[in-house]
């Protein structure tokens, strides 16, 4: 039997709020490698605060950085928890292929403690749609931060326990019916939205159904995330009905509909 690598907690975590936060779980050389490809790739001085403020919001590399073998490695090691969750031998394995976001500051410091945790002009959205509403399949996605992300430093944003809801309306409406303009509707009003922020090396495993956005950014440095996504190797035939069932295809978890909640308890 395979050693487990996830608490009984975390996985509740996960089932319950749809996402789990590790600590110390990628080695510091991968993570010394990844990051110094990304800084070798962007073209902008990291270091420069003037330089990133006057840059884009973002830059993303869809598996196009100048050496993505460091990449390999950390989905290696990001698949053996995912497959905990998903089922051994139900993903795909592991491949090079990574989406790396670099999110720069804006230059904007808020005036009080009080600024809110998202951007102003956020985008709240589930990644397995696309822009247009189309279905773009995969099972659970894993961001691992590169370096430090602190409080209101474009960490990853997350709605817990939105995969239920997100189910829930797709069930009743159709997985055809989504648009990111009803994305607000399947928040609703319960549910405080999650800054994750932590040391380089912190992960986030997160369902496909997960409607997260990035955090505002008023820090000086640049956000550097690399996001994996894992597929089963049935995930195309089933897409629609997993999209309606959070866990129906996932042998790792037991708990297969919805934990009845206020939403209170998630953050």
């Amino acid at each position: 039997m395979q050693e487990r690598v996830l608490s009984p907690e975390q996985r509740e975590r996960f089932i319950h709020s749809g996402f789990v936060v590790l600590r110390n779980v990628i080695s510091q050389a991968v993570l010394d490698e990844a990051l110094d490809v990304v800084i070798e790739t962007v073209p902008e001085d990291m270091t420069d605060f003037k330089a990133l403020v006057a840059g884009p919001d973002d830059r993303h590399y869809w598996n196009d950085l100048a050496d993505m073998a460091p990449f390999y490695q950390l989905n290696e090691q990001l698949h053996t928890y995912a497959e905990e969750l998903v089922g051994v031998d139900r993903l795909q394995p592991p491949s090079e292929f990574t989406q790396v976001a670099v999110r720069y500051p804006t230059g904007q410091f808020p005036s009080t403690s009080e600024h809110p945790v998202t951007t102003v002009d956020g985008n709240p959205h589930i990644d397995i749609f696309g822009d247009s509403g189309e279905l773009r399949p995969f099972t659970i996605g894993a961001t691992t931060y590169l370096d430090d992300v602190h409080p209101r430093g474009g960490g990853l944003t997350i709605w817990p326990g939105t995969h239920w809801r997100v189910a829930e309306y797709l069930s009743e409406h159709g997985v055809d019916s989504y648009s990111n303009e009803k994305v607000g509707d399947m928040i609703g009003s319960r549910t405080t939205p999650f800054e994750v922020t932590g040391s380089a090396g912190t992960v986030v495993l997160w369902h496909n159904l997960l409607v997260h956005t990035g955090g505002c950014h008023l820090e000086r440095e640049p956000r550097i995330a690399a996001f994996t996504r894992f597929r089963r190797s049935n995930e195309t035939k089933t897409s629609h009905d997993a999209a309606k069932n959070p866990f129906k295809y996932w042998d790792g978890v037991k708990q297969k509909s919805s934990v009845p909640t206020d939403g209170s308890s998630f953050a």
